[in-house]
């Protein structure tokens, strides 16, 4: 998974100074190396460590998403989060969607908040933030590394971490990507994965989902 995970996040941000650590997280040299390239600039990529939601990490995402297109009345916000048991637990998950909500509607925009899973997250997890989010959605099976975590805001900027295991945690590396074609590339692989829905994290409203944005029929059952 290692060598697949620093591919990926290559793809995606464009930017490889943590392909060493992702490769090895067990040694002390490549974490060096990585945490000492963080303040060095990359191109429409800000590196950084730890959760999307913390507040120097959140705060710099929000700069970064701008002005945003007046004609899209309809902004989409995209959460992929890492399989396994201990993501999420913290109250700041809740706290950052409601902080980027209030951001995108104080300038008239309707928002939709998505959270998307790999299969191998444990049936035990995968409704444990059903509250917080209008729907989910489960990846195929090696669509994506299962410790990468992806959040989009509005099509526009995306942050992109690793998970990286550390004894019995993990830490997650990786940044903020605003260079356009880069973040349009992450939503459109997102968007054209054939997904599994559920809606309220409920009733299963299609096998096969191909896209994100379509209404969807609801089914009873």
């Amino acid at each position: 998974m290692a060598s697949t995970a620093a591919q990926e996040f290559e793809r995606m941000t464009g930017d490889t100074r943590f392909s060493l650590v992702i490769n090895n997280p067990d040694s002390t040299n490549a974490w060096r190396d990585a945490l000492a390239s963080i303040p060095s600039e990359g191109k429409e990529f800000t590196a950084s460590t730890g959760a999307p939601y913390l507040p120097r990490n959140f705060d710099r995402l929000l700069a970064a998403l701008g002005d945003l297109d007046a004609s899209e009345k309809m902004c989409e916000v995209i959460w992929l989060r890492p399989s396994g048991a201990t993501w999420g637990r913290s109250l700041r998950v809740g706290e950052s969607l409601a902080n980027i909500g209030d951001a995108l509607r104080n300038i008239g925009k309707k928002v939709q908040t998505t959270l998307a899973m790999p299969r191998s997250t444990n049936k035990s997890v995968r409704q444990s933030h059903k509250r917080l989010f209008d729907r989910g959605l489960l990846l195929p099976q090696g669509h994506l590394p299962a410790n990468m975590e992806i959040l989009v805001i509005a099509g526009k900027v995306a942050f992109v971490n690793v998970h990286l295991p550390i004894g019995t945690h993990s830490v997650p590396v990786g940044g903020i990507v605003s260079n356009s074609r880069r973040v349009a590339r992450i939503v459109d692989g997102l968007r054209r994965a054939r997904l599994r829905v559920v809606n309220s994290y409920g009733t299963r409203l299609h096998p096969e989902l191909k896209t994100l944005s379509r209404p969807r029929l609801r089914l009873g059952i």
